[in-house]
């Protein structure tokens, strides 16, 4: 289920990915080093784990993204989070799960655009 949702996020998604930047992973998924695993080789991106300030401080840091998009500005993400986030651990891409998503992801997309219709 976590793996269907996450490349289901990451095709739907994949319109607001801007940079090749590490994501943030926050509240009850950052406890499980599966589910930041995973997140990792889905998204094909380092990912930094921050459980202890929650999913409030992410949807801050997103919604700052935004308004800075839109006024065209830099949100200078890197030095907030690094000013603001505390960095507990970073977890790379592992190589054969990136290339096992990789492959997956195109049946499960069908999968669940058949399931829809």
């Amino acid at each position: 289920m976590v793996d269907s949702a996450l490349v289901l996020t990451r095709h739907y998604a994949r319109g607001f990915e801007s940079g090749r930047g590490s994501l943030a992973v926050t509240g009850g998924p950052s406890g499980s080093s599966e589910i930041v695993r995973r997140v990792a080789a889905v998204f094909e991106r380092p990912v930094t784990v921050v459980g202890s300030s929650g999913a409030a401080l992410g949807s801050a840091l997103s919604a700052w993204q935004t308004l800075c998009d839109a006024r065209g500005r830099d949100a200078e993400l890197p030095r907030v989070r690094r000013e603001l986030v505390p960095q507990e651990e970073v977890v790379e891409p592992d190589a054969d799960l990136v290339r096992d998503y990789a492959a997956a992801a195109p049946r499960i997309v069908e999968a669940f655009e058949a399931a829809v219709k």
